[in-house]
């Protein structure tokens, strides 16, 4: 930045106009004012809402997460967190921080392109326990496939929290996911995907919402 030096007698400080008068060894010196950009535009503070809103969940479900955004992140050079926050931009709408709304049916935990599998949207919740029967065996036409884990998750907006079930191969005929007793009188969102040996996931597949007896 350009800036002029005097060494005249008399010597200011402060700001005059758009200019700033200040004594550096013991010489006057004259530089323009710079006023930064306001760091609290409502651009700002709304991609800053939506990192908190995204960055919580995706802690909330960050051993699924890690698991179902591997692949993307190697290949967009992002952690589980920006990985996350990437593939959900479309989940979360809203234009100002105060509006912010998630819709259950967008969320993806997961993102890829191995062969996707079927959730029969029928969940059984007895004891605490969620049973998701998967509804097609792609083993009988799709063999190569048949070792392909299968990962079923239950969000829960009320408390904010992810749960998954215990993943199985894609034979199995249904993944067990048990809830915490604070799901009851909640309505909850249930999704699935698939992680080929490879460490390669499918798509999310939203189940169905529906509330916890």
């Amino acid at each position: 930045m350009a800036k002029n030096i005097y060494s005249a007698q008399t010597m200011t400080q402060g700001k005059v106009g758009g200019l700033v008068y200040k004594i550096v060894m013991g010489k006057q010196v004259v530089m323009p004012l710079v006023i930064p950009a306001n760091p609290n535009t409502e651009a700002q503070q709304l991609y800053r809402a939506r990192l908190v809103v995204l960055g919580k969940l995706a802690m909330r479900g960050r051993y699924a997460i890690r698991i179902g955004t591997k692949a993307y992140g190697k290949k967009t050079k992002k952690g589980m967190v920006g990985a996350f926050v990437d593939l959900n931009q479309e989940a979360l709408t809203g234009t100002s921080a105060s509006n912010l709304q998630l819709s259950v049916n967008k969320l993806k935990f997961s993102e890829g392109s191995n062969m996707p599998v079927e959730f029969d949207s029928n969940v059984a919740v007895t004891d605490s326990t969620a049973v998701i029967r998967i509804g097609y065996n792609y083993a009988e036409d799709y063999p190569d496939t048949a070792q392909d884990k299968v990962y079923a998750l239950c969000y829960c907006p009320d408390h904010n929290m992810v749960v998954m079930g215990t993943p199985v191969v894609r034979t199995a005929e249904r993944v067990n996911i048990h809830l915490p007793s604070i799901f009851s009188g909640s309505e909850c969102s249930f999704y699935g995907f698939t992680v080929a040996p490879d460490g390669t996931a499918s798509e999310t597949r939203f189940i169905k919402t529906m509330e916890i007896d």
